[in-house]
């Protein structure tokens, strides 16, 4: 399928903003008319370019309150890097796994409830993978910036969801599309009790966005075909460049670490570009801007080869009894 300007414009915006809110407001926001977007959208599906849609939540907000980064380094010969990301996927406490460019060459992101059990969780990855893996180093987050292309609620992480609300996220994480009447049915509740409850989370922004998958052959044009982690060490406090940082577009996730246990780096940025030439433009423009430079004592740049995450059972791997400590 040829790809419009305005293919690219609607798809892009899906990207940035998610699907949540009504075609009739998102049409306005991209100033077509609700006919134009539904028939754009439902083609998208059709062709194959949107293959599926993924629903995007703030898991402090039910309890994961510490988010992590670890960087280790594949021994070759003993694991391949397919073999490897899979057996680290199969942690629960694992949502994203990477395989990049440089000496630590596998990244991780994980989630546990506290930095205690996270630290637990890296003791049992370092001995469960010995003589494969080579420990590299692990970057806890202070505070998430930037998710998914969108700012982060700045509250302080509360579980802000029942069991029964756990239960309708699971599922609705599980399948997508799945409408909440059946989502209700599975579950043997009322409708309008999964409605609401549904609603609520959404505008509490436990659910931050559904977005939507793209099919890769397209990632090209729409501007994420190159993805990379940058780790930055700052002159000054995190802050600062965080915030000039997070208002790139091309900034996927912003994480501000913490720098006090043996931490080298301040930052941590997901970067997304439509190809390795932009990305030098970008990385470019990070050395010679004195708005990021003169923050920035140091850069470290890691290309992103490939990548997988878990596949939508995070929740249900996890269960909400060991998230409320029953």
């Amino acid at each position: 399928m040829e790809m419009s300007a305005l293919d690219t414009r609607i798809l892009k915006h899906c990207l940035e903003h998610g699907v949540l809110a009504s075609e009739r407001d998102m049409a306005a926001k991209l100033r077509i008319s609700p006919s134009t977007f539904s028939f754009k959208m439902r083609r998208f599906e059709d062709k194959g370019i949107i293959t599926a849609y993924k629903y995007r939540v703030d898991y402090a907000k039910i309890g994961l309150h510490q988010m992590a980064w670890g960087f280790y380094r594949l021994h070759f010969g003993r694991l391949t890097p397919k073999d490897a990301m899979a057996k680290l996927l199969e942690y629960p406490q694992v949502h994203v796994c990477l395989f990049t460019t440089g000496e630590n060459n596998l990244a991780i992101k994980a989630y546990s409830d506290s930095r205690k059990s996270m630290e637990e969780f890296f003791a049992s990855v370092k001995k469960d993978f010995r003589g494969a893996l080579g420990f590299g180093n692990a970057c806890f987050v202070k505070r998430q910036v930037k998710g998914h292309n969108q700012p982060m609620d700045d509250a302080a992480p509360q579980t802000a969801v029942d069991e029964t609300d756990f239960r309708i996220l699971s599922q609705k994480m599980l399948n997508p599309e799945m409408p909440l009447r059946e989502v209700a049915k599975k579950l043997r509740m009322h409708r309008n009790t999964a409605m609401k409850r549904w609603a609520r989370m959404i505008e509490d922004k436990v659910v931050m966005k559904k977005t939507p998958i793209i099919n890769p052959d397209f990632h090209r044009e729409i501007g994420i075909y190159l993805m990379a982690v940058n780790l930055f060490s700052t002159r000054r406090p995190a802050e600062r460049l965080a915030q000039s940082l997070s208002a790139l577009n091309e900034v996927h996730e912003l994480d501000i670490l913490d720098d006090g246990k043996g931490g080298e780096h301040s930052l941590l940025a997901v970067l997304r570009t439509a190809d390795i030439d932009e990305y030098y433009r970008l990385a470019g423009r990070l050395y010679s801007d004195r708005k990021y430079s003169q923050e920035t004592s140091n850069m470290k740049s890691k290309i992103i080869i490939t990548s997988d995450s878990r596949r939508h059972s995070y929740l249900k791997d996890i269960g909400f009894g060991e998230l409320a400590g029953k």
